[in-house]
Parts: C-alpha cells; structure tokens; sequence
C-alpha cells in the first residue's frame, strides 16, 4: 500500500530515486524492568483502544506495528519530497514482513544504551551490525538496492527518555570503517540510522521530526545547533537545529516533533537544491516564501548580498499561516495509530513569519563542518535577530531561545537592517559593509526588500591581511587602501614589502622578531 501510495504521490522525472530499507527490532524481555531505560525491551503493541487512555494526545499510538512504520516512512517521503522541490522521491521496504513481529537482538538494550563517547558509538554501530545480520539470515534482501538503512528499536531515544535508553543517531561512513565493517549478503553498508518506535510514551511528541532531521544527516547536512552546550542556534526555522521539534497546540496541549519545518535557506543551498540571488547594487526584490511550491514569475527564493570572499548575508521569506491552536491547514493522519502524514505548509510552526536575514560566514563553516555553530560567538550560519536581542541559544536573555515573531523583518515590526540599527550589517572583523536592507511589506508569500549600498567603492571592503593570534610586524604585498575626504586611494605594493605593527590580539612586539 505505502510504496504504492508514493509512486503515485511522486510522478517528477527530475525525482531522484532514494530507496530505504527499514529493519525493526527488540531486545530481551527486562526482568523486572530496569528504571533507567524506557519499556521493557518490547515494541508497544497495545490495541489503540487500549493505549489512547495514556495518551494525553492521541497520536503516535500503539500498536506499533510494521503498518505504524510504514506510515512514518510514508511522512518521512511527503517531507523531503516537498522540502526537496521534488528532487528526493523516497520508497521503502518495511522488515520483518509480518505485522507485529521484530527481531530480537542478542543483547539487552541498557547495553546498547549504556555506552558514552568512543564506547557509545560502538555500541551503536554494533547495534546496526545485529539488526542487519538478523535480517540477512531471515530473509533474502538484496541490500544494495538500498540507498539508506534505518534500524527502528523498542523504546524511546535518549534524547527524550532515560540515562541509558539508546541515542538516536546517524552512523556515518567514518563510523562503519572504524567500527565496522558492517557487511550484509556480500554488501558493505556505507552508513546508517538508528531511530525509537516514538518519541514519547504519551503521544506529546511525534517521530516524524526526528526522523527527518535524522535523514538529512543522510543527505549531507551538518549539525546545525550548538552540539556543545546543547542548545540552539539557528532557532526553529532551521530543521537540522531545532526546527525538527517545532510546537503544534491541539487540544489545548503542545505537541512537539509532529510538524518539521521546511530546511532554511542554507541547508537548501548546501544540498545544491538552491542558488540565491547574488545583489551587488542597490536593487528591490519580490522574495517568495518558502512553502510555496513555486516561484511566481518576477520573484526569488532566496538572495545572497556577498561581504567579502568568505562572508555574506542570506535573506529568506519564511510565512507561517498558523495561529499555533488546532491543525495547520491539510493535515492528513493515518488510520489507527493517527500518525501525522502531512501539511499543506511545513513552515506552520516556524517561531515567526517574515524576512530573515542569515549571517554567514563560510569560513567559520570550513573550519568546523560537522559543528559549524559550536561557538555561540562566532557562528558559522546567525540569525540577525530584528529585535536585537541575540536570544537564540542565549540562557541568559530574556527570550525565546528557539527565536521568536519579533525576530523576522516585516512592516508592522523592525523592517530596516544596516549600518546605524541594532543589529547592524556589520561584518563579522566589524568592518562598516554599508549594506542596507530594508523590507516593505508585512508578513505574507511576497514581500519587497530593497537592498542598497552606501559604499560604491569597487571591491570594498577589501582584506588586506588574515587575522593573526600573536603579535608581529605584518608582511604585505596587497594593495593599501587609503580613505581620502571623498575618494579612496589605492596604493599597489605589488612585490615591495610593507609593515604594520597592528595586530587583532596581544600586545605590541617589542623587537625584530623575524631577522629583518
């Protein structure tokens, strides 16, 4: 029915084909049941009827079933298929064929959970080593028809359960070389997922968040949060941040993971899925939001206002149409267990709608790929909040810390951005860029941003020199910039030498430190 239900879904001869096998396991039964993991080692296969008393909302619901998974998956395709522009058309296959039955791995959970650091992540991969051999022996499963492989445990993650429930992970190809390898009817796996039956036991959270955040790890996104300090960075318009955990209120209560938001603007980028404007004088642009499955003619998806070689603003149109109560609009579920299979707009529960304006420095990102926002000062991909509260990520501000409405510039809250406002289009080594960004019209699928230079000068800002950590006289063979009363002088170097005694940090050198 589902893979049925997907090729009719998907009829793009752009689409690129993205098969997943799905394998579900269980482990021995816990006797008596130990208080730090969740469960007892078994898939919750309770009737509805049965479990909805629990569930204080009534999704995710038992029994957790191979139809339960297949409705996950199914999610999981309507998501990336939409998220992708219709570049990703996902099928899957769904092990052991039978409806309630799972393979029982050889050692309890709390040992495959109980790992931390190097001996956490080989537990993991021995984790995907068993769930694959047990399918490979019970079944005959041509694996490398496959373009992913998702093990689906009892219990929750670690994430949103106890101390030694198992993490939620995406095993990388450095993972299986250095644990591995991982080998399957004469197929070597190159990488893999490992997901919970659900989110929670109480129907609050939904596992299509997770899973999709997990996926795009597949399809080459980095973490995007502060891994760090585990909070947030991006805030939740970013799915590989916290947009996968956004909140629904239904029935006067929040649900979380239900509802991932589409990828921001640099996640589509990095997937090669878009290719912004580049603005370079003073112009006025139509941005169209990002739900909307085209482009109306006249208008952009995204715009890009270079700095410097390395460094550029970002501007996005991010529209919510959600008042937060009740279901986002198209909400679709499936039978029984009342998984959530889709909404019209994925956007619906992003922190704000409006322009978003994205700080990026691709140097901080080639320095630290797989954490490029790690360091809350200075981040690879940051949100030039408009209210300028630098509340993402930031305990210790008053605000949301996943951002909030006042965040996103629109007509009706702060919609100018440049060199005099707070914040200001400074560049990050707090160079006056002279970008102004203004936006003209309120929150909706099209807005104006008028974007203007106040500096015309040619390749300005220029780098004359890298930031240095010590103090030294600073050897150049660049050209010098000199400001003039309404002009700028350019004076070439070319191959004579040049020294400066300024440096970004230490103190003055006291001598001739490099036999000059």
């Amino acid at each position: 029915m589902w893979p049925l239900l997907m090729l009719l879904l998907v009829g793009s001869s752009n689409a690129q084909d993205w098969p997943v096998l799905a394998i579900r396991v269980s482990f021995p039964r816990e006797v008596p049941d130990d208080p730090t993991t969740t469960g007892d080692g078994r898939f919750d296969l309770r009737p509805s009827e049965e479990a909805r008393g629990e569930y204080r909302l009534p999704y995710d619901l038992p029994p957790h079933d191979r139809n339960y998974f297949r409705a996950h998956l199914w999610a999981l395709g309507q998501y990336w298929y939409t998220a992708s522009g219709g570049r990703i058309r996902i099928a899957f296959e769904v092990y052991p064929e039978e409806d309630t039955a799972s393979y029982t791995m050889p050692r309890p959970l709390i040992w495959y959970g109980s790992g931390r650091g190097e001996e956490g992540t080989r537990r993991l991969v021995q984790l995907f080593r068993d769930a694959v051999a047990a399918l490979d022996s019970a079944e005959d499963v041509n694996f490398s028809g496959f373009r992913s492989v998702v093990v689906f445990h009892a219990g929750v993650g670690r994430e949103t359960g106890k101390y030694n429930d198992i993490p939620s992970a995406y095993l990388t190809p450095e993972d299986l070389e250095r644990y591995g390898p991982v080998v399957a009817g004469g197929d070597t796996l190159r990488d893999g997922m490992i997901l919970p039956e659900a989110l929670s036991r109480d129907g609050i959270g939904g596992l299509n968040g997770l899973l999709a955040k997990v996926f795009g790890y597949s399809l080459g996104l980095p973490e995007l949060s502060n891994s760090e300090d585990g909070l947030p960075a991006m805030g939740g318009w970013s799915l590989m941040d916290v947009g996968w955990l956004n909140p629904v209120e239904v029935e006067g209560k929040l649900g979380l993971g239900f509802v991932p938001c589409l990828p921001s603007a640099w996640e589509l980028m990095h997937l090669g899925w878009l290719e912004p404007l580049e603005v370079v004088r003073d112009t006025t642009v139509w941005v169209a939001a990002s739900h909307l499955p085209e482009v109306p003619e006249g208008a952009v998806r995204a715009i890009r206002v270079p700095i410097g070689p390395d460094e550029y603003f970002l501007i996005e149109n991010r529209e919510a149409h959600y008042s937060g109560r009740g279901f986002p609009r198209g909400t679709t579920f499936s039978e029984g267990n009342q998984v959530w299979l889709g909404v019209d707009n994925y956007d619906a529960s992003v922190p704000g709608s409006g322009i978003l304006i994205w700080h990026v420095d691709e140097g901080v990102i080639s320095e630290q790929p797989e954490g490029p926002n790690d360091d809350p000062l200075r981040r690879g991909i940051d949100l030039e909040e408009a209210d300028g509260d630098e509340a993402i990520g930031n305990p210790y501000r008053e605000g949301d810390l996943w951002g909030g409405p006042k965040d996103p510039f629109f007509i009706g809250g702060r919609h100018r951005f440049g060199p005099d406002t707070n914040p200001s289009s400074k560049s990050n080594r707090g160079w006056d860029t002279g970008i102004e960004v203004e936006v003209l019209d309120p929150p909706r699928d099209l807005m104006r941003v008028r974007i203007s230079f106040r500096r015309n000068f040619p390749g300005w800002p220029k780098d004359v020199a890298e930031d240095l950590s010590c103090s030294a006289p600073l050897p150049m063979t660049h050209e010098l910039l000199i400001p003039g009363k309404d002009k700028l002088y350019m004076l070439g170097l070319r191959d004579e030498s040049l020294s400066l005694p300024a440096v970004p940090f230490g103190i003055s050198a006291a001598g001739d430190i490099d036999d000059d």
